[in-house]
């Protein structure tokens, strides 16, 4: 949950229970202008207060820990080719072409998807076989060259290849 979900949940739960910002104010033990920031989108939550909060409002807080790439999974081929059919206009992408050319689909992706698009792929490919790939290909822009040659740097993988536009576009299928 984000702060925002976190402060609209607050607000509209006090709302329902039909208590002023003032008596929630003296329940927790703080001000009435405290409870108004944290309703208005404050990001600085203490848990000692969120508990506090909760108390008052009856309630109870959970706490959960989620992987931050689980929007950009993808279980199957099928559902890897929907995400970035769009991507690919002058050839179709089809069925096996991950495992028969994935430099050419890496590529393409890293060139004109959005970071859920690279989300997927890295998950379908898995994280170690996307990184290895990265790090042979020719990029076709020196500016794209550069972001991932500094993002293979955080990795502890370095980028050999320089950015060539006719050799990245040679080695994608026709």
């Amino acid at each position: 949950m984000t702060a925002n979900g976190i402060s609209s949940d607050l607000r509209r739960l006090r709302k329902m229970q039909g208590m002023p910002l003032s008596r929630l104010a003296r329940l927790v033990g703080t001000s009435a202008a405290t409870i108004s920031r944290y309703e208005s989108g404050w990001s600085r939550f203490e848990l000692t207060t969120l508990r506090k909060l909760a108390t008052a409002l009856g309630c109870r807080i959970e706490i959960t820990w989620r992987p931050l790439r689980q929007s950009g999974t993808c279980e199957s081929e099928e559902q890897l080719i929907r995400q970035l059919g769009r991507l690919f206009w002058d050839r179709r992408l089809e069925r096996g072409d991950a495992d028969s050319y994935p430099r050419w689909i890496v590529g393409r992706v890293l060139q004109y998807g959005k970071i859920a698009d690279i989300q997927a792929l890295c998950a379908f490919l898995g994280r170690e076989r996307f990184i290895g790939i990265i790090s042979d290909l020719r990029m076709p822009s020196a500016k794209l060259e550069r972001f991932w040659s500094a993002m293979l740097r955080l990795e502890g993988v370095s980028c050999t290849k320089k950015p060539s536009r006719p050799q990245a576009s040679s080695s994608w299928p026709a």
